[in-house]
C-alpha cells in the first residue's frame, strides 16, 4: 500500500495519470508496529525530491493506525520510494511483446 500511495502522490505532482508512473526503488522501509483487523491505516505522502526534469521523483510515505474505537494515531511506519515514467527502452520493449 505504501508504494500505491507514492505513486498517487507523485501523479499528482507531475499532473500524469497514476498508471503513467512505475515504481522504480525503495530507498528504505520500515514497520514502526503492527496493526489489528480494526485499525483505519492512514497513508502520508509526500514529494521530497523531483529528478530528470520532473520524469522522476523521490516520495516518502509516513503510516499512521488509528484505533475507531479511541481516535488514538499511532506511528506504524515509513518508507522512501522512487517512482517514474517508463523509459522508452521499457516502453519499446512491451509494445513489441504485447501486454502481459
Amino acid at each position: 500500500w505504501m508504494h500505491k500511495a507514492a505513486l498517487v502522490c507523485a501523479s499528482r505532482h507531475a499532473n500524469v495519470a497514476a498508471g503513467a508512473l512505475r515504481t522504480r526503488g525503495i530507498d528504505q522501509i520500515g514497520f514502526a508496529t503492527g496493526s489489528d483487523v480494526s485499525d483505519h491505516l492512514i497513508f502520508r505522502a509526500r514529494v521530497t525530491a523531483v529528478f530528470d526534469d520532473g520524469a522522476a521523483a523521490e516520495v516518502g510515505v509516513r503510516v499512521a493506525k488509528r484505533d475507531i474505537a479511541t481516535g488514538n494515531e499511532v506511528a506504524a511506519g515509513a518508507g522512501t520510494l522512487l517512482s517514474s515514467r517508463p523509459s522508452p527502452r521499457s516502453v519499446a520493449a512491451v509494445r513489441r511483446r504485447g501486454p502481459s
